[in-house]
This record gives structure tokens, C-alpha cells and sequence, in this order.
């Protein structure tokens, strides 16, 4: 799966989770965009594998190998995703898309363990569009 598929994933699970009156303005392009500008490396560089490093060295190590996995995934909550991103990243993601904080959070919370899903199997991140060394940093993270 190439970048933008994947930010697509996103993207989807994004509207699909706000609801259609408050996504009803958005384009999956303009949620393309956003998640590109607030995930690390930003759009073509997007670098899963450092969103995965931060996870691990902010306490979510369980949460981000849950997405990893072949199994289930753990869901995130909104406090762990603030803490992840920070308010100003958050704040800058909503206005963004026109929508309030805990809008944008709350399809933040399906986007993002769909996008690290996706993008993974057998608990490492696969190569995603000559993204170098996200194996490699998953399978050190969890030991692998």
C-alpha cells in the first residue's frame, strides 16, 4: 500500500467517525492533506515508523503493538492522542479542516490505529514509498 493509499484509509475512517453533519463540508482530499501536514515526515515523506518511536518513548508501546499485530486494535483515546501530537499540532490539524478540537480528535481516534494497521503486518511496518528503515525501527521497538 503506497502513501497515499494509505493516507485514503485514514482519510475514510476519519469521515466515517465524525458523522456526516459535522464532515459534511470535507473533502477526502482536504483530510488527505491534513493528516499528511500532522503525521511526521509530512505527505510524501510520511514516516509511520517515527509516529511508532514516539508511541514507544510516550508510554503507548502496548497500544502501537496492538496496531502492529495481526490481532485486534487497542483503541486510543484522546488524552494519549494529545499527548502524542501536542495541543498546538491538534489545535492547527482542526482548524485545518474547519472542525473543533474534539471533533478532529475524536476521528483521529479511528484514523490512526486504521492507518498503522493497514500499513503493517506481522507486527512491523512495511515499506511505504521508500520510507527507509521503518522495518527496522519497528522490529527494534518491540524486540523483533
Amino acid at each position: 500500500m503506497d502513501i497515499k493509499q494509505l493516507l485514503q484509509v485514514g482519510a475514510q475512517a476519519f469521515l466515517s467517525s465524525i458523522g456526516k453533519q459535522e464532515g459534511s463540508g470535507l473533502s477526502m482530499n482536504q483530510v488527505t492533506s491534513a493528516l499528511a501536514d500532522l503525521l511526521p515526515g509530512q505527505g510524501q515523506n510520511l514516516d509511520l515508523g517515527a509516529l511508532i518511536g514516539q508511541m514507544q518513548g510516550g508510554g503507548l508501546a502496548a497500544l502501537a503493538e496492538s496496531w502492529l499485530g495481526n490481532g485486534g486494535n487497542q483503541s486510543i483515546d484522546t488524552a494519549q492522542i494529545l499527548s502524542l501530537f501536542g495541543q498546538d499540532k491538534i489545535r492547527g490539524f482542526a482548524q485545518q479542516l474547519g472542525l473543533g478540537e474534539s471533533s478532529a480528535l475524536s476521528g483521529l481516534q479511528s484514523a490512526l490505529p486504521k492507518m498503522i494497521d493497514q500499513a503493517s503486518s506481522d507486527g512491523s511496518l512495511d515499506a511505504l514509498g521508500g520510507v527507509s528503515g521503518v522495518l527496522g525501527i519497528a522490529g527494534k521497538l518491540f524486540g523483533r
